[in-house]
């Protein structure tokens, strides 16, 4: 499936001025199909986090709610564009995607022991997400699994 995935901030409370960004706002065309979604990540002393809260629901218009964020004088920061393949394998999901300007994707400790079985090479993990990788690329540290 193809989604492209566009980034907001409110201008009076920019989420990218904390470290590490813990908040997202993000509009998704995932295949013509429209979503609204609000991440609040729960980091760890080390920077790392592994669940957060999230709130999504599908809309409508892309269109309207991006009038509305204007005039709620939010600010758009970065667009992903990627190709989402998904799979079943026992208890998980796994998706791999292909997103143009980042990085290989995050990887969840529980599926390094069977990606390393499939001997598909070296595998790096982050904790900041495609949005992130795009605004503060000289920011991102990859830990070696």
């Amino acid at each position: 499936m193809q989604q492209v995935d566009t980034y907001y901030t409110p201008k009076h409370r920019d989420f990218t001025q904390v470290r590490p960004v813990s908040e997202w706002l993000r509009l998704r065309d995932s295949d013509s199909r429209y979503y609204i979604t609000y991440k609040n990540w729960h980091h760890e002393k080390d920077g790392g986090s592994h669940h957060c809260d999230e709130y999504e629901t599908e809309i409508g218009s892309l269109e309207q709610v991006e009038k509305i964020f204007s005039v709620l004088n939010f600010k758009k920061l970065v667009s992903v564009d990627k190709k989402r393949e998904v799979w079943n394998f026992n208890d998980y999901e796994i998706a791999i995607d292909a997103a143009k300007n980042t990085k290989p994707p995050e990887i969840k400790d529980k599926m390094i022991t069977f990606l390393k079985s499939l001997k598909i090479g070296e595998i790096r993990r982050n904790y900041v997400g495609y949005p992130y990788q795009l605004l503060f690329p000289r920011e991102i540290e990859h830990f070696k699994q």
